[in-house]
């Protein structure tokens, strides 16, 4: 008894397992990153369909399996999550009654992309008066174009004697908006920051002085700053007479890494904002570690600091001096005192550089961020091959990081370095391809390669010239993704209930996401459904006495052209009588005809399922007399003689045959 309640216990919560409710739970996610998804209550092993519903997109399908335990643990791709949105997941279970569970999630747009981002100027030029100013607005996007809302966003101008007024926040469209006054004329370079990411597009404003014409040339372009220097400034500003080096302290120690600021200035000492010469260091201890050469641009103003660019290693009293190399009467002098610390002398910690991310490889996209860690050093100067990226990345004074993205990158090689800023201190080559040529062929094979009947499961094979890495195909309104089998990737399909045609459209992607896309690439045929015959071609008419004999081009057709039709009559608009060929032959005469009167003539091929062609374009002739009859005929040949021989041998047989039953019978 005791074993068979346990039996019926056992039995009870067997039943409760089986129909117990699923259950489905999916993650909110950000823009390019997988959700993972979990669902419990499933049949043990089941097989089932995975359908996504992605705003503005077309859905995705793919297929997942239960565990022994009717569990599923699964995550949706990457891929499949680039847009900002609400969407929706859907289990088809087909092996329960095509029943459905769902469970909606949410996709945030990523972090401020630096590159997909812009600032847009309304007024490029405007009057230094401190009132006029110009408009402009910081459109805020993640790396996959979605806006980024509710992003602290500052807004900094190149100059200090600017005012920039602007929103602190993105709106809910990922926009940030402001204006730039001037009392100062000249080039302002607008920059934006939302949280740690420099905004990479920095456009320039032009503040120009009241008398000065405000159609200006080139304005925002690199070639502006030769004309504003002959053009926006007044003859108030005098000419440099020499340099101030700041932000230098008095005494540093043995090994120290210093900082210096260089001024250009006038005889009154105001800086001399138009300054673009360049200029060269130099100092008394021989073993000291100086800034290279450099060369102002409108956009240091007359100001530009040397961050961490100076090291002595020589106790004493030394001279730091800078000099303009075009004329050396220019320059200027600071007395450093160099001491030791504690009787010995400070080696600082060995400077380098190296690349964090990304990692070495092939990439698809237009522009790369790149990051990496410095040490010792506030700037460093990041360049690609021979071309200089950027001449002052700035180093993270905590953490030692910098962060910089690229602007639009050619395809092919690419080798990046980051190094100080005389150079001496390189990171090691970052060599990056990049790949935006997707692939060029795709074979598409439909297995079998037929007619479908309702329901039927087929096969789809998608193949391609190089290596692909994922195949999506839309069929009957849904996308359904591939699975890898060797160097193919294939997918069980089911045909549509209702007969017709059904395009299959397929897209397949190469390792780094070069996608190349066939929207026709098969048409999937489901019910053998009836097509008519072409139409006739190469209708002639040859006319003879009471007849007009007929010629033709054959007609083609998805099964067999058994007969063809021939209408005429008196009239053009009214062919009322017919005649129908035994067969498929292409030459037929119609008799019976009146002489010197016009038929017109069309003809119509039919198939063995009855259905006709369009009827061929109209010939014309005119029977006429004269002509030599036709021998005589068991049945209309359409000018062939065959039956009319056969007719003959038959008589011919007949007749010795009764020859022969004559005589014997006499």
């Amino acid at each position: 008894m005791r074993k068979y309640m346990f039996s019926l216990l056992a039995l009870f919560w067997s039943g409760m397992s089986v129909h117990a409710a699923p259950y489905l739970s999916v993650q909110d996610t950000f823009a390019g990153e997988d959700s993972p998804f979990y669902a419990n209550g499933l049949l043990a092993n089941e097989s089932i369909d995975i359908h996504i519903d992605r705003p503005q997109k077309n859905d995705i399908v793919f297929t997942e399996k239960a565990d022994d335990l009717g569990n599923l643990h699964a995550s949706i791709s990457s891929v499949h999550l680039h847009d900002s949105g609400d969407y929706l997941l859907k289990i088809n279970r087909s092996e329960v009654g095509n029943s459905q569970i769902t469970s909606s999630f949410e996709v945030f747009p990523g972090t401020v992309s630096a590159f997909r981002s812009k600032i847009e100027v309304a007024t490029p030029s405007v009057r230094a008066d401190g009132t006029m100013g110009a408009e402009f607005s910081v459109l805020l996007k993640d790396a996959y174009g979605n806006s980024v809302p509710n992003s602290e966003t500052k807004i900094i101008s190149s100059r200090n004697s600017d005012v920039v007024v602007a929103t602190s926040v993105s709106d809910l469209e990922g926009k940030v908006i402001g204006k730039i006054t001037s009392n100062d004329p000249g080039v302002s370079v607008l920059s934006a920051l939302s949280g740690d990411t420099l905004v990479f597009d920095k456009p320039e404003v032009v503040f120009y002085l009241s008398d000065t014409d405000s159609t200006l040339p080139n304005v925002g372009s690199s070639g502006i700053g030769q004309f504003l220097k002959a053009q926006l400034y007044s003859e108030s500003f005098e000419e440099i007479a020499y340099f101030s080096l700041e932000d230098i302290p008095n005494t540093v120690k043995v090994g120290e890494v210093t900082s210096v600021t260089v001024v250009a200035k006038d005889e009154k000492g105001d800086v001399v904002k138009s300054y673009l010469g360049t200029i060269r260091f130099s100092t008394s201890d021989p073993k000291a570690t100086r800034p290279a050469d450099y060369t102002y641009d409108m956009e240091d103003q007359g100001i530009h600091p040397f961050a961490l660019a100076l090291i002595f290693l020589t106790p004493g009293t030394h001279n730091l001096t800078v000099h303009d190399l075009k004329d050396f009467r220019i320059s200027g002098t600071r007395q450093i005192k160099v001491v030791e610390e504690d009787g010995s002398v400070y080696v600082p910690a060995e400077k380098g550089i190296t690349f964090v991310t990304p990692e070495p490889g092939i990439y698809n996209t237009s522009r790369l961020t790149l990051t990496g860690r410095a040490s010792g050093l506030e700037t460093v100067k990041i360049v690609d091959g021979p071309t200089v990226l950027i001449e002052e990345m700035p180093v993270s004074k905590d953490t030692g990081e910098f962060i910089f993205q690229t602007p639009t990158l050619a395809e092919g090689m690419h080798k990046f370095q980051a190094m100080s800023m005389d150079s001496q201190t390189k990171s090691e080559e970052l060599e990056i391809r990049i790949d935006r040529t997707p692939p060029s062929v795709m074979a598409v094979e439909v297995i079998p390669d037929e007619e479908m009947d309702p329901g039927q499961i087929f096969k789809v094979r998608i193949t391609s010239n190089e290596a692909i890495a994922t195949a999506f195909c839309d069929f009957n309104q849904e996308a359904w993704e591939f699975s890898a089998a060797g160097e193919a990737f294939e997918r069980d399909l089911t045909a549509p209930m209702e007969c017709g045609d059904y395009p299959l459209g397929c897209t397949i992607s190469d390792p780094v996401g070069n996608e190349f896309s066939q929207p026709d690439a098969a048409i999937i045929r489901v019910c053998k459904t009836n097509v008519s015959p072409t139409a006739v071609m190469n209708l002639s008419a040859k006319p003879e006495d009471k007849k007009v004999t007929l010629f033709w081009s054959p007609a083609t057709d998805d099964k067999e052209v058994v007969q063809y039709k021939i209408k005429f009559g008196t009239s053009e608009d009214d062919r009322n009588q017919e005649n129908i060929t035994p067969d498929n032959r292409t030459q037929w005469y119609v008799d019976n005809l009146i002489n010197e009167t016009k038929y017109y003539f069309q003809v119509i091929a039919i198939d063995n399922d009855g259905l006709e062609s369009v009827p061929s374009r109209t010939v014309e002739a005119t029977p006429t007399g004269g002509m030599h009859e036709a021998p005589p005929k068991l049945e209309k040949s359409g000018g062939g003689g065959d039956l009319y021989f056969i007719g003959l041998i038959a008589v011919s047989i007949l007749a010795g045959g009764m020859l022969f039953m004559v005589r014997r019978a006499g």
